[in-house]
């Protein structure tokens, strides 16, 4: 009954991190959107983009930390072999490396430090990342999913609403890659760069959005 009794504690425990975690990076992500509109208006363009580059870097490292809390969590069941675990340790490393890169870029476009080409090199680090870790968070819900005893509708609505965000996040990732490239090419450099950070803001806020929503019908479980 004590052992019955500490796995609900650690798993509840388990659950508020992550649900923290996806809270954060919404947050952050509707921050970088928030700062990317505003900068488009015309206020203060470089400094809310170096901003929202800053807040689209903690968003990004925000979901690194999460899928890692949710791939600890259910590590001690997953029976899979060593490359699914390469795919998932790739997607975090991806998210997290990519989030600790933008922070330093904004940071340094914010100091003034070249500013357009950085915040341009940071949308390009950030749609590879969005890309990368795709794979890592479909392949962690899958599992997750697995180890659920759910409704099978509503194990195929869950599956489909994952399966539609992490579509999502690929199509914003290669339109943040593209309008990376074009932007360091020198054609309407400020404006592609906001646009991009206003995708990549928006895919990481239906995210951790997806992830919340999940952590909250889990718990209720």
């Amino acid at each position: 009954m004590e052992t019955v009794g500490t796995h609900n504690h650690s798993r509840v425990r388990a659950l508020e991190f992550l649900g923290g975690g996806s809270l954060a990076e919404s947050v952050a992500g509707a921050g970088a959107m928030v700062l990317a509109i505003l900068a488009l208006t015309g206020i203060e363009v470089v400094y809310l983009g170096a901003v929202a580059t800053i807040a689209m870097g903690a968003a990004l490292l925000f979901e690194g930390g999460a899928i890692a809390a949710e791939y600890s969590r259910i590590l001690a069941s997953l029976k899979d072999d060593s490359l699914s675990n390469l795919e998932l340790g790739g997607g975090m490393t991806a998210e997290s490396v990519a989030g600790i890169a933008g922070i330093v870029l904004g940071v340094l476009a914010l100091l003034g430090v070249a500013p357009l080409s950085l915040m341009a090199v940071a949308v390009l680090v950030f749609g590879s990342a969005l890309i990368i870790g795709t794979a890592a968070n479909l392949r962690l819900r899958d599992l997750s999913l697995d180890g659920r005893n759910l409704d099978p509708r509503a194990h195929r609505t869950i599956r489909a609403f994952v399966s539609a965000t992490a579509g999502t996040q690929v199509l914003v990732g290669v339109g943040a890659l593209v309008l990376g490239i074009i932007a360091l090419q020198g054609i309407a450099p400020l404006t592609l760069v906001m646009v991009g950070l206003l995708g990549l803001g928006s895919a990481v806020l239906l995210s951790g959005t997806a992830l919340g929503a999940e952590m909250l019908e889990e718990a209720t479980d």
